[in-house]
């Protein structure tokens, strides 16, 4: 039995997901008359790998609470108070306080699993805090959060996060949680609830991919083909796919999985791992569409386009983020974020006018009270002492362009 320390601290919590992680790229359509000769079915039947029957997967309980688990709910929580301090108390405990946890981005475990061995990732992590707040009768949910593309290199591959968490429903309302300390400013971001299932799909995912990256193929192979039993229509899981065949030496069963990628959306990773292949293969032509399509991709999509104005801001390339920020906002006028960055860029610009137009834009587009309170504060600054801070910026701007 583990003996638990308790320690009543209240804390303002976070919970941590970058749920699926997906491999290398970017998106758009096969060329007229590219057709796989390989469909859906012979894809998930994985006949390369030639996997016994007998060793199939068991069925996943992604949020099964074990009797240890249930004694330190009990024991953490007999304090009383509402749910709002037992959400904290969950948060200070995972994150910080009794469990001790110790987080490894190359480990999805269930909330169980997570529990037993004190580890995981951020999946796991999330996994572990809604299934402890169900069972303490707190209603909690998966969303997926849209931010900005992460990408991390390892093993030959790279990694493209996508950021799942937790959001909590409460008297008061309701209340984001997560553990992830690199991921900052969540509540400007848009959210999309995810189902119990969509969950389970993505936790199938990453486990295909983490054990691909050991080249364990035919675990890797029956967990891929459990998320997308699951979830057929996700573009990435039949993108993970179409990697561990070509990882695994199997290049026309690869191709046919980019190809049903593509075909369900704009994925940047298929589209990005096509050009690969097909370079690889010296099939020049369909490389050099393949790379275009990422190329129009990233110059038509608005959030790449401010994934860049973000970089080039923190190298204090103003003229370069202004253009990129500028270009964005054509093609999506409605994300309050994009306005905020440009106005940040137009006070380093010494544009005092033109970056109060762009707080009030985003104050007006803003979808919560903290997020029009934090462009007022901008406002507010813009109209207080920072008047003389961006006429020098300007000034120093005008000296540079004569140069």
């Amino acid at each position: 039995m583990r003996v638990f320390h308790k320690s009543w601290q209240s804390y303002a919590g976070m919970v941590l997901v970058a749920a699926s992680t997906y491999l290398a790229g970017c998106a758009s359509t096969a060329p007229p008359g590219q057709v796989s000769q390989l469909g859906d079915a012979e894809l998930l039947r994985g006949a390369p790998f030639a996997i016994p029957p007998e060793r199939q997967l068991g069925e996943v309980d992604l949020l099964g609470v074990s009797d240890e688990m249930r004694e330190f709910i009990d024991w953490r929580l007999s304090g009383g108070g509402n749910n709002r301090q037992a959400v904290l108390e969950l948060i200070y405990a995972i994150q910080s306080g009794d469990l001790k946890l110790n987080y490894d981005n190359g480990g999805t475990y269930t909330a169980a699993e997570t529990f037993a061995r004190g580890e995981g990732n951020c999946l796991s992590f999330t996994n572990l805090f809604i299934a402890l707040a169900r069972e303490a009768g707190i209603n909690a949910r998966y969303q997926e959060v849209e931010v900005p593309a992460t990408w991390l290199y390892g093993d030959e591959v790279y990694l493209y996060n996508l950021h799942v968490n937790a959001r909590v429903k409460l008297p008061t309302g309701a209340q984001m949680v997560d553990f992830d300390p690199r991921v900052r400013n969540l509540q400007q971001y848009r959210t999309r609830a995810l189902r119990d299932e969509e969950a389970l799909a993505r936790y199938h995912s990453n486990r295909g991919v983490e054990l691909l990256q050991e080249e364990r193929f035919e675990e890797s192979f029956l967990h891929l083909q459990r998320a997308i039993s699951l979830r057929d229509y996700t573009a990435h899981f039949w993108n993970n796919l179409g990697t561990l065949y070509s990882r695994a030496g199997h290049a026309n069963y690869a191709e046919a999985a980019y190809l049903k990628a593509v075909d369900l959306g704009e994925d940047s990773a298929a589209l990005s791992n096509l050009s690969r292949l097909y370079q690889s293969q010296g099939r020049d032509e369909l490389a050099r569409y393949y790379e275009r399509r990422v190329e129009l991709f990233r110059e038509k999509n608005p959030y790449y386009l401010f994934h860049l104005a973000e970089e080039a801001y923190a190298a204090a390339d103003y003229e370069q983020a202004e253009d990129l920020l500028r270009s964005a906002i054509r093609k999506q006028r409605h994300e309050h974020h994009f306005h905020r960055l440009l106005g940040l860029t137009y006070v380093q610009l010494g544009e005092a006018d033109k970056a109060r137009d762009r707080f009030r834009r985003a104050e007006t587009l803003a979808e919560n009270p903290e997020q029009r309170a934090l462009y007022q504060r901008k406002l507010q600054a813009i109209a207080g002492n920072t008047g003389a801070d961006i006429s020098r910026h300007r000034t120093t701007r005008l000296k540079n362009s004569r140069l």
